[in-house]
């Protein structure tokens, strides 16, 4: 699906990548847009093969249909890791609220912007910030919190009718009151990480396999990581370690019909099974300072994207989990994905 401005020129587009092949009956490949761009004039949809792709395929049934945006994203700034607060703090909640009123009747006038905090699994208000007159983009909104006891809680963002007082739309964000120190590698209040007891800006780039002799050499330059593909046994991150390199382990292609996932997956239903196989086994790893959850997936992975983040989390608090996206205006829509975003122009 591409869009094309005035001229004709092309300005953007969303793909989906099929991974079939062999003799099939009918496939539904369907792809999820992001925004329609606003300089779009038109557009064009068109089923493709690519690479060294030899045989016949045959297409049938194209069709567009119109799906309806959210009005509201929320993102917890303060906290910024995952919305732990800890014995010093943070006092208050930052939510950065992204809006998109096109879709919303009567449009943003009509509803006001509602924040409360409650216990996960009861609706009893602990804290809560309103906001009227809402902006066209986005806001900020600063709720000042109670002391809490240690356990989970949840940040509900409400749109609230002016006119009935009813929810128009609820967004949830996770909050929880931990107790002691943040774990050995984290992400700190200013966003960087935190690699026993000291900032780690990780300097490197992806590679296949990990070969000895090719460490020797990219030693010779200051990199302190890599992110390898192949995903590496104990053997290799002992050796990665031995020589000051620490690893972002790639469970990328755990995505059942995608290009390069493992064989092993051979449904969704697998994917559960590995990702929490794989976190179980390597989260101890001395060499490990996070994981690669996502390669510039489309939208229409988002249900798989967001449970594949939070299968992570439940095996794995000691490390963040990042993705690499090259549409900035899906950074928010994913934000419930990752703990760190990378920007691939």
């Amino acid at each position: 699906l591409e869009w094309s401005d005035a001229r004709g020129d092309y300005i953007g587009g969303d793909y989906r990548a099929e991974d079939i092949g062999g003799t099939a009956d009918w496939t539904r490949v369907a792809v999820l847009s992001s925004r329609v761009p606003l300089e779009a004039a038109g557009f064009s949809v068109s089923g493709y093969m690519s690479g060294a792709q030899i045989g016949t395929a045959w297409w049938d049934a194209f069709s567009v249909r119109r799906a309806f945006q959210r009005p509201i994203y929320s993102l917890v700034t303060v906290p910024g890791y995952r919305g732990w607060i800890f014995d010093d703090g943070p006092d208050h909640l930052t939510v950065r609220y992204v809006f998109t009123w096109d879709d919303v009747l009567g449009g943003r006038g009509s509803v006001f912007l509602q924040a409360r905090l409650t216990p996960s699994g009861s609706d009893e208000t602990l804290a809560t910030q309103t906001a009227e007159g809402l902006p066209e983009d986005e806001l900020f909104l600063d709720v000042p919190l109670p002391m809490l006891d240690p356990g989970d809680y949840i940040l509900k963002s409400e749109l609230v009718s002016t006119a009935t007082g009813d929810v128009v739309y609820q967004d949830l964000e996770p909050i929880e009151r931990r107790t002691g120190a943040p774990p050995a590698i984290h992400v700190d209040p200013y966003n960087r990480l935190i690699v026993d007891g000291e900032p780690f800006f990780p300097l490197g780039m992806y590679w296949s396999a990990v070969h000895e002799d090719e460490l020797q050499v990219y030693t010779e330059a200051p990199f302190n990581a890599i992110m390898p593909y192949n995903r590496p046994d104990e053997a290799t991150m002992d050796l990665a370690l031995s020589y000051g390199i620490r690893i972002i382990y790639s469970i990328k292609d755990f995505y059942h019909g995608s290009t390069w996932c493992p064989d092993f997956i051979t449904s969704e239903a697998d994917e559960e099974t590995y990702v929490r196989q794989y976190v179980q086994r390597f989260k101890d790893h001395p060499a490990l300072i996070g994981w690669y959850l996502n390669d510039e997936r489309p939208l229409s992975y988002l249900p798989r994207l967001e449970s594949h983040y939070r299968w992570v989390k439940e095996e794995d608090d000691g490390h963040p989990a990042w993705i690499v996206h090259f549409v900035p205006s899906d950074f928010y829509i994913e934000s419930d994905t990752d703990d760190v975003v990378g920007d691939d122009p």
